[in-house]
Formats: C-alpha cells, sequence, structure tokens
C-alpha cells in the first residue's frame, strides 16, 4: 500500500497536469446550434478573435496576405501562410459584413496579430514584431492604437515590464512564440500566452497596471499545467477568462475552458465547456458578447459562431450593463466628449470612454450590477452633465442607449431607452408578483414625468396555431398594460408578435420558456 501511495504522489507531482483530467464538464442539454463563419474564413489561418460586448465589431488575425505590404508566403503552423495582418468585420442587419484590413500604421509586412477591441470600439491593442520593437522609444511588441474619425492612430508600445520580458528572452537567445494575448476592459490587466515554440507548450502570463500607469513584472498563472496553455480572453464582466488547453483532459487536441481570475491571479473552478464547442479536433480562441448569448471560437484555423440562448448557463460570464449612446449638436453633428460611469457611494471610476469625432458614438461597460451611479459628459468645450443611474438588478445583463444634444451653452440628455423583459408560465397571460416588482423597480430608477412613450410587444412560443398565438401574445402584453395603468402610465402601443420573433430555438422546453415573454420598452425625454 505504502508503494502505491508513493506513486500517486510522484505522478501529482510530477505530473500536474494529471490531476486535473477529472474536472467537470458542462451538458448543454439543449442543441447548440454551431456555424462556421464562410464570410469571414479564408483558404489561410484565421485565429485570435475579439468581440465588443455589445457583439457589433469583431477583430481577427488572419494569414491571407494580398495587401501592398504582403511578403512572400511561409510555412505557418505546418500551413502556407502570409504574414499576418489584423482585419475586422462589423455587424448590420445580424449579418457579418465582409472583413476589412486595417491600414498602416498598424499592419506592416512585420507581421501583426492578437488584436484586442475596447469596450467602446475606439482602442485597438496588438502584437507586432516591426523593425526596432524593444527600443525604449517603441515599447514593443505589443502597441496600441487609438480611433480618430475612422482613422487609427497614435500607435504606441505597451513598453514596461512587458517590453522587458520579451527582450530578455531574446538577449538569451531563446525562441520567443506567442499564441493568444487579453486586455481586461477597463485596460488594468494584460494577459498573454508565451512559449518557446509555437507548435509547442506555452504558458499564460498576467501584468497590471500601477497606479502610476507602468505595467507589472509579469507572473505566471497557477492555471498553467506542464501541457499546453493558450488562446486567453477575458469577457466583459472583467474577471471570467477562456483559455484552450490539452492539459486538463478533455475531447482530444485543444479543448476551451472557463475559470474566473481574482485580481492576485489565482483562479476559481476550472470548466470545460463540453460540446459542442470541444471535439477531438482543436478548439480554441473562444470570445463572448457581453450579454452571454453569442460566442465565437477558432476550430482547425476556421472561425465559428454560436448561439448560447439556450447553453447551460454556466458556460456565460458574470452580468454587466452596457451604456452606449450618440452625442451631437442641436445640428445633429457629432461633438468630442469624454464619457465616464463613477459609482457613487465609492466615487470609484467604474468605465471611461471619448465619444468618436465622426459619429459621436460613445460606448462603455460596467462590471458592477447594483447600486447608484453617476454617467458624466465633459465636452472639450467645458460644458458637462452628469446623469443619475440606478441599477437595481444584481448580476443581470441589461444594455442602456442614452443619447445627448450639445447647445451652445450646455449639454443636455435628449433622449434615454431601456427594455424591461417578463415572462410568462406556459398558455398564461398573468403577469406575475416578481414580474411587477421587477418593473416597479425599474421604473422607480428614472423620473416617470420624463417619459415620452412605452411600447408593449407580447411573444409566445412556437406550441399553437399562429392565430391563438397572436391573441395570447396580444393577452400578455394587455396584462403588462393594465399593471402599467394602475401605476399611473398609459402605454402608447401595444403589440403582439405571437410565435413570429423568438430569441431561442423552439426545440426545448427551456427555448419555449424564454420566448413567453413581454418586452416592455420605456423613452424618456429630456
Amino acid at each position: 500500500m505504502k508503494r502505491i501511495y508513493s506513486l500517486l504522489f510522484f505522478i501529482l507531482f510530477f505530473f500536474p497536469g494529471f490531476s486535473q483530467t477529472s474536472i467537470r464538464i458542462l451538458d448543454h442539454k439543449s442543441a447548440i446550434t454551431i456555424k462556421r463563419l464562410d464570410i469571414l474564413n479564408s483558404e489561410y489561418r484565421e485565429t485570435n478573435l475579439s468581440v465588443t460586448p455589445d457583439g457589433k465589431y469583431l477583430f481577427f488575425m488572419s494569414d491571407r496576405g494580398g495587401q501592398k505590404w504582403t511578403g512572400e508566403i511561409q510555412k505557418h503552423y505546418k500551413q502556407p501562410a502570409y504574414d499576418g495582418d489584423i482585419w475586422y468585420s462589423k455587424k448590420v442587419d445580424f449579418n457579418w459584413t465582409v472583413p476589412q484590413v486595417l491600414n498602416p500604421p498598424i499592419n506592416t509586412s512585420y507581421g501583426e496579430d492578437e488584436p484586442v477591441i475596447s469596450p467602446d470600439g475606439h482602442t485597438v491593442y496588438f502584437q507586432s514584431w516591426a523593425d526596432k520593437w524593444q527600443d525604449k522609444n517603441k515599447g514593443g511588441p505589443y502597441y496600441k492604437a487609438e480611433l480618430n474619425g475612422e482613422k487609427w492612430t497614435n500607435v504606441t508600445g505597451l513598453g514596461d515590464s512587458i517590453t522587458y520580458f520579451f527582450k530578455v528572452l531574446m538577449e538569451k537567445n531563446l525562441r520567443v512564440a506567442t499564441d493568444g494575448m487579453a486586455i481586461s476592459p477597463n485596460g488594468n490587466v494584460f494577459l498573454v500566452a508565451y512559449g518557446k515554440d509555437y507548435d509547442g507548450n506555452m504558458d499564460i502570463f498576467m501584468s497590471k497596471k500601477k497606479i502610476n500607469g507602468s505595467w507589472s513584472r509579469l507572473k505566471k498563472l497557477s492555471l498553467n499545467t506542464s501541457s499546453d496553455e493558450r488562446s486567453i480572453f477575458i469577457a466583459a464582466d472583467g474577471k471570467t477568462i477562456y483559455f484552450a488547453s490539452n492539459g486538463y483532459g478533455g475531447f482530444g487536441g485543444l479543448d476551451i475552458f472557463k475559470t474566473t481570475l481574482d485580481d492576485k491571479g489565482n483562479h476559481g473552478e476550472i470548466i470545460n465547456i463540453g460540446k459542442p464547442f470541444n471535439t477531438e479536433k482543436d478548439d480554441y480562441g473562444f470570445i463572448i458578447t457581453a450579454s452571454g448569448d453569442k460566442a465565437y471560437f477558432v476550430r482547425d484555423g476556421d472561425i465559428y459562431s454560436a448561439d448560447l440562448t439556450e447553453a447551460n448557463k454556466e458556460i456565460k460570464p458574470f452580468g454587466t450593463k452596457t451604456i452606449s449612446g450618440k452625442l451631437s449638436n442641436t445640428e445633429g453633428k457629432p461633438i468630442v466628449a469624454e464619457v465616464t460611469l463613477t459609482n457613487e457611494s465609492t466615487k470609484n471610476m467604474i468605465a471611461q470612454s471619448v465619444s468618436n469625432s465622426s459619429s459621436g458614438e460613445f460606448s462603455l461597460v460596467s462590471p458592477e450590477t447594483v447600486g447608484d451611479f453617476d454617467l458624466k459628459i465633459a465636452s472639450a468645450h467645458k460644458f458637462e452633465t452628469i446623469t443619475k443611474l440606478n441599477f437595481v438588478n444584481e448580476n443581470t445583463y441589461e444594455d442602456f442607449d442614452i443619447n445627448y444634444v450639445f447647445t451652445n451653452d450646455s449639454m443636455r440628455l435628449s433622449n434615454f431607452s431601456t427594455t424591461i423583459t417578463v415572462y410568462f408560465d406556459y398558455d398564461k397571460s398573468l403577469l406575475k408578483e416578481d414580474s411587477k416588482n421587477a418593473i416597479k423597480a425599474r421604473l422607480s430608477s428614472y423620473p416617470m414625468s420624463n417619459i415620452s412613450n412605452i411600447i408593449i410587444s407580447g411573444f409566445t412560443d412556437s406550441d399553437g396555431s399562429v392565430g391563438y398565438n397572436q391573441n395570447l401574445g396580444l393577452k400578455r402584453a394587455q396584462s403588462v398594460s393594465e399593471y402599467l395603468n394602475s401605476l399611473k402610465l398609459n402605454p402608447n402601443k401595444l403589440q403582439s408578435f405571437g410565435k413570429l420573433k423568438p430569441i431561442a430555438s423552439n426545440n426545448s422546453d427551456e427555448g419555449k420558456s424564454i420566448n413567453r415573454r413581454v418586452d416592455i420598452t420605456i423613452n424618456y425625454a429630456f
């Protein structure tokens, strides 16, 4: 017996990945649609994805070349490849557009990779082995660029300990290979997968931004095994991460895993996200929107999408709030201003954005989901306004659309909209008490005197005829309308879509329960 214990100790000590092979695998009881995104893929390799929290922009690296700066074709990961470039696509009417390449000064003939787009879409981080990257004034091989109108400018290296880490390896004549970088939504955490050979094993390292703005020394994370960890992504909540590994068992090749990281780099439970995301092939590069409803990943060099509305909820990150809108003057022209979200109680700044000079659009994400917050808009002309926001639904994703108009002497809130969704029992139109409480709590967050209109839309699952469902959807909308009337509010418009607009598949009980709903869109005017 003593020899058996000794052998077990030897295995656990010298093979740390071995002890992790029994980790939990998520079971997705409903069918999940996986789709290869042909419009984004080419005959070459696509990898290292990044998506804005609102799911409108997707950035990635491609070896397809075809640019005026493209060099000769080479071999990479045993496949023909040109030097890598960073590409992006925009979602229009639920479809991705033909991808476009980022022009110089971002893409060069030296190869660029591992893009990370900020929550507002106005900053892109990326890797480049451009000439003299290790010089102090360059601060490479990781950089960031800013979107000025429609052009990317002001390319600057992250520098500090990040540059030093790779510079030291080069000076020691060690090979340097990376495959995946991540920046937290607040821009304060840097993660990278590094190894001595791209085809070999890698480990994930972390650096944190100090109070003075410099980066701390890179630290190897405790989640690493003696095998391969790469393709790291930080979700919109700033603490849920997804990575690929072959050191924790699974289905074969690289599998996708989920865990959480605290401020010190300690991880929570590591979970295999299961089928159909993981197969016997290499599956990696998993990214997810803030709502948790859409995910994208790479399988053997191609980009795939996944609808997560019916997936096991444990695959999703913690809930967040996204606030987006547009700043303009009375003539409709865009205004540039700084937008900040601050916790009213702690006075801590939660998120920050600058509106785009071409569109006036801004967007930010808050991992804090309950409490009172100040949304401050400060223009270059020293005019500012503060809007009070109250978050009541803890750990729940919600999207707020807020627009402002800049006049000659001030900036005022012009309109603001929010949507409340409530759910119904099978074949019922009775509004539940918890739904009434949720509606009342949201309405108490903002002055009801500023409500310009309310649109109520009723929906059903697919059971029953079209006519029956249209009537049931209308009854559900009417029950919500009656409750709002009791609160001295008069909805302007009631709609019934029946089963025509499902947000989840009707092939499962869970999906049907999500479709039995009423959406209450409340528009404010100020």
